[in-house]
């Protein structure tokens, strides 16, 4: 015999969720069986863009369930919405996700830092403009997915603490720098031109 459990959390972000323990009785309703403990769940939602406004980032309304993502959350781009979207604030996300239905461009506008976390960063249509500001910047903790579409990257610097994946798409690198680390890896299927790129040992 085989148990699962499915769960449907609610758009909820952070939020921690107790499952069971599960437990099983005979006819009589005597415990026969129970689970040693209870199940924890974190759940961190999924934020899709859906453009209901100006198309500024920081707009609740273009947002599913009118919340603007957050550090714990997944920003989402996908057919729900082709829109453009434009980044008029700092950004930090856990995860910016490009699913290959969205075909419309991110510009990240000049003063403005985005932070994407460990679950990375992901692209497989679309385009991604950062700024062309040298004084600018893209960090991202996770990976950096590259599978479709154009990504510019800022002026400024790109740092990459995971690994680094080109599989198909542009990879447009301005006078910036791409700034790796020992624990990344690189691999790259196109041909991409990289202007400036450092290697640290740690992040600092």
């Amino acid at each position: 015999i085989i148990l699962s459990y499915i769960f449907d959390a609610p758009d909820i972000s952070p939020f921690l969720y107790f499952l069971g323990p599960l437990k099983f009785y005979d006819r009589a309703e005597k415990l026969f069986f129970a689970e040693a403990r209870m199940w924890q769940i974190a759940a961190d939602a999924i934020y899709t863009w859906v453009a209901l406004g100006e198309g500024n980032w920081n707009a609740a309304l273009n947002w599913s369930g009118n919340i603007v993502p957050g550090s714990a959350d997944t920003a989402l781009f996908d057919g729900t919405s082709v829109d453009n979207a434009t980044i008029n604030v700092n950004v930090n996300v856990a995860a910016i996700d490009i699913r290959s239905t969205y075909t419309g461009t991110i510009t990240q506008n000049q003063a403005t830092i985005i932070q994407v976390g460990s679950t990375g960063y992901s692209q497989a249509a679309g385009t991604f403009n950062t700024s062309t500001s040298t004084s600018d910047m893209m960090e991202i903790t996770g990976p950096f997915t590259l599978s479709g579409g154009t990504f510019r990257a800022p002026s400024g610097s790109l740092a990459i603490l995971g690994n680094f994946t080109q599989s198909g798409g542009t990879f447009t690198h301005n006078p910036g720098t791409l700034l790796l680390y020992s624990s990344s890896s690189i691999s790259i299927t196109p041909s991409s031109t990289i202007n400036a790129l450092r290697l640290e040992s740690a992040q600092d």
